[in-house]
């Protein structure tokens, strides 16, 4: 009875952890039809021959368990309470002294303009605001607290820093902020599911002060806490590997031996994902679960040895006993970060299963790695390698015996395989079994990794057949036995580090070959959590095809996933209505309009970016994905700064818009806005450089018009004169949208210049009057003139400025103005991305961030 409860139990238990993120109120409905259809599914499908009693007491006890899971996580998705906590004595940015003790190895970054970084984690004990008095005696003046802070400074790790070790630093700290945008990376979130609450800026690496006396070479310190002894062994490997190997072979090792991911080039990560060979690279399941049967096929090898052995102990259970110390051993080695640590305990569930005689219960098995990890860690539900661990891992538990091992059974009776020699049957069973074992997980996971991640690597299985045994076969097993023998014999060591060096190589060579083929990867929209439990359901469907109901349902499901996404695209097509999303994507701007029939522009597209952070890729796109989007009809550049075009190459790629608009300016562009226009004609984008006054779109009496081009010798003047006399700014597009019944003006970075030569035509000046107004130039002192917005007359301000940016720097006439008419004036980087909906000439606003 316990097996058949357990994995229903948990699944209540979890339903109540992801039920309280439900963000609308459609994730509510589905999170509730979910329970309901659970319920009846699973509970009343296995009780159906026992009395009405038992099934309502059944009922309940899943109710009670769900209510137990929602509120059991609440308090993990919010600050600590307690005064102690260092997250609750600052208030706002704040500059302040922290005593503490490294927590984590450093990590090796690479700032926005290429330059080295480094990011430490500091688990505080003592801190100092800068208005405190002191002297001699000013350690005195220092108040205990508690709580992890994230730094950041521009240099390379200090030499003499280890993991345990404490020190004292100054940096400007605050809470963490992400980009408020529909379906972007909630950075502030991930760091709150790790206990990371604040996180700052170190100005110099002379503000770090170590405050330990030890020997900084040995990794054991009698003054250091044993809980710090698993980093301080990472960090002499981590050592180990930056005196003997090169990018990206090092950073690829690291990856695989020590989980730290930060010094894998970007472009290297680009391949490994566009081939689906990303999983390899984060140490997960697979890897202990790999060392789990190798280790256990040695021992029990190495018991059935001796004839003794075999006749008084039971072999494979105490194989599997010893198993647990060098996978345990590697884990520490790896960081027992939470996904090392869900794997480590799934493991040692298998292995205990062993002990007890339950390793055929494989489902209960798993429902009660879930359940542990749940009750230690709830929040983890939430985080990808979670839900695609445990869901890879029940895809082997279910699929195995329904597909995979039927179809090895008749390969097995094949007379093309029967006559193969038996090494080489042994060799094409083992491909052919890998091969399956892949489809099979991609199968299960592929609405997983839509929703986490827009991508599903078609190649993904090929490039895990190959790509695998090089290293978690190869590099992995030898680099683990060079970390075993560096302190006795360094130089074999380095010889084994270099061969495994092979292997890392090897797949870094074929993810890169392979990723240039074409469709290897693909790119779709975010599904709703209503097609992913669509898609579920048909896959259960389909493993009990033989059913007359799971048929019915089957058909049922597919026609809902096929009419759902066409159903979407007639109601756009068909609504009598338009919405502007203005997105917060730090300094710079990009706005979505989503027009009637189906019609998607985008104007400017550019933020902050640098070496490992693409705007385009990691905002703009999973904004455009998160509104089920994967092609845009056009796109506008009002003009050529990079604060404006910088995250267009991956959108152009991404999503190939049939047309772009710019403003024909050539003085004094940046190389790259030149580069970015090649790539759009060498995919075939049509460019069209508007004329003032001409229509980019028209439907009915709705149009997208260009009031002004500077750059073409409008009513500005010469395009080339207010180029060189204005610069770029003053060569923006000037754009009006005019669309059921609403208005919204878009003029670029235009100043004070432009906007009086604006004012001085009557037929110009009356059209700038629009419902909103995207401030010129990000609000910005050069520009919004008192008469500029009393021409426009808007009743919704928008400025789109990043976090960073003073209060000073604003125009003061845009706060006056806003309090004098009483108009809002909403601010992206506080108010995060704002909606506008026009609908039966009705204008309604919403913001990303509803408590602005």
């Amino acid at each position: 009875m316990l097996n058949n409860l357990l994995p229903v139990a948990v699944s209540f238990f979890a339903l109540g952890i992801g039920f309280a993120v439900a963000e609308s109120k459609e994730n509510v409905a589905i999170w509730v039809a979910a329970i309901g259809v659970g319920a009846l599914a699973l509970v009343g499908l296995r009780f159906r021959a026992e009395k009405t009693g038992r099934l309502v007491a059944t009922l309940a006890l899943l109710l009670f368990l769900f209510l137990v899971g929602l509120i059991h996580v609440t308090p993990h998705l919010n600050p600590p309470v307690g005064p102690e906590h260092l997250v609750n004595q600052i208030h706002g940015r704040q500059t302040v002294t922290l005593i503490g003790n490294l927590a984590k190895i450093p990590a090796r970054l690479t700032d926005t303009d290429g330059k080295p970084a480094t990011r430490l984690l500091i688990s505080t004990e003592l801190f100092l605001l800068p208005d405190t008095t002191g002297g001699a005696d000013a350690i005195s003046q220092f108040r205990t607290t508690t709580g992890l802070v994230q730094l950041t400074f521009l240099a390379p790790p200090p030499a003499d820093l280890s993991p345990g070790d404490r020190f004292m630093v100054k940096a400007r700290i605050s809470q963490p902020h992400g980009y408020a945008t529909p379906g972007v990376f909630d950075y502030g979130k991930y760091l709150g599911h790790q206990s990371i609450w604040l996180t700052g800026l170190v100005d110099s690496p002379v503000d770090i002060m170590r405050l330990q006396t030890d020997n900084p070479d040995s990794w054991f310190k009698p003054s250091v806490s044993y809980r710090y002894l698993p980093e301080r062994l990472r960090h002499r490997v981590a050592t180990f590997l930056d005196q003997n190997l090169d990018n990206p072979v090092r950073g690829l090792y690291k990856a695989v031996l020590i989980g730290d991911q930060s010094e894998v080039p970007e472009e290297v990560l680009d391949n490994f994902k566009a081939t689906g060979a990303m999983h390899v690279l984060a140490i997960s399941g697979m890897h202990i679960g790999l060392l789990v049967l190798l280790f256990y096929a040695i021992f029990i090898r190495l018991l059935k040895r001796s004839t003794w052995l075999i006749l008084h102990i039971p072999v494979p259970k105490v194989a599997a006993g010893l198993t647990l110390m060098p996978v345990t051993a590697y884990a520490l080695i790896a960081g027992c970060n939470p996904p090392v640590l869900r794997a480590l305990f799934m493991a040692t569930v298998v292995l205990i299963a062993i002990l007890f005689d339950r390793q055929k219960a494989l489902l209960t098995n798993i429902a009660l790695a879930a359940l542990v990890l749940l009750v230690w860690q709830p929040t983890s539900l939430y985080t990808a390698s979670f839900q695609l661990s445990f869901g890879a891992v029940i895809a082997i538990a279910i699929f195995f015996d329904n597909i995979v091992g039927r179809f090895l059974d008749r390969q097995q009776q094949s007379s093309a395989i029967t006559r193969l020699p038996a090494s080489v049957r042994k060799t094409v069973n083992w491909m052919l079994a890998g091969l399956l074992f892949s489809l099979a997980i991609m199968t299960a996971i592929a609405p997983l990794l839509v929703y986490h991640f827009n991508q599903i690597a078609l190649i993904g299985p090929i490039t895990t057949l190959l790509v695998e045994p090089l290293l978690c076969l190869w590099s992995l097993l030898i680099g683990l036995a060079a970390i075993v023998i560096q302190p006795l014999l360094p130089g074999l060591a380095v010889l084994l580090l270099h061969t495994g060096g092979f292997g890392v190589w090897g797949a870094e060579k074929i993810c890169a070959v392979l990723s240039g083929i074409p469709f290897a990867d693909i790119q779709l929209p975010t599904p709703s959590l209503l097609s992913m439990l669509l898609y579920y359901l048909l896959l259960g469907c389909i493993l009990h095809w033989r059913h007359r109901v799971a048929r019915f349902l089957a058909s049922f499901c597919l026609g809902l996933l096929i009419l759902i996404p066409a159903g979407r695209q007639a109601i756009s097509y068909f609504a009598a209505s338009a919405t502007v999303s203005f997105l917060d994507i730090g300094q710079g701007s990009a706005t979505l309009l989503a027009l009637p029939r189906g019609t998607t522009v985008l104007i400017d597209g550019g933020g902050t970016s640098g070496e490992r952070f693409d705007v385009g890729r990691q905002i703009i796109a999973p904004f455009l994905w998160s509104r089920g989007l994967s092609r845009l009809d056009g796109i506008i550049i009002t003009h050529p700064h990079t604060d404006h075009y910088n995250g267009l190459p991956s959108v152009i790629k991404l999503f190939k818009p049939k047309k772009i608009w710019i403003n024909g300016s050539t003085t004094g562009v940046d190389p790259s806005y030149k580069e970015l226009l090649n790539q759009a004609k060498e995919l075939g984008v049509e460019m069209i450089i508007p004329k003032s006054g001409d229509l980019l779109w028209q439907d009915g009496g709705d149009s997208l018009r260009c009031l002004l081009n500077p750059s073409d010798g409008g009513q500005a003047g010469s395009g080339e004169a207010v180029e060189k006399q204005a610069g770029l700014n003053n060569s923006s597009l000037v754009l009006k949208l005019e669309s059921v019944g609403a208005s919204f003006l878009f003029p670029g970075d235009i100043d004070k210049q432009t906007e009086a030569r604006l004012l001085e035509e009557p037929e110009a000046r009356s059209a700038l009057r629009s419902n909103v107004l995207l401030t010129p130039h990000h609000g910005r002192k050069t520009s919004n003139s008192g008469a500029f917005l009393a021409a426009v007359a808007p009743d919704y301000l928008v400025v789109s400025s990043g976090r960073t940016t003073p209060e000073s720097a604003f125009e003061p006439t845009l706060a006056e103005y806003s309090k004098k008419q009483g108009v809002e004036m909403l601010i992206t980087s506080r108010a995060g991305a704002v909606f506008f909906t026009a609908s039966a000439g009705k204008l309604t606003r919403r913001r990303f961030c509803t408590d602005y």
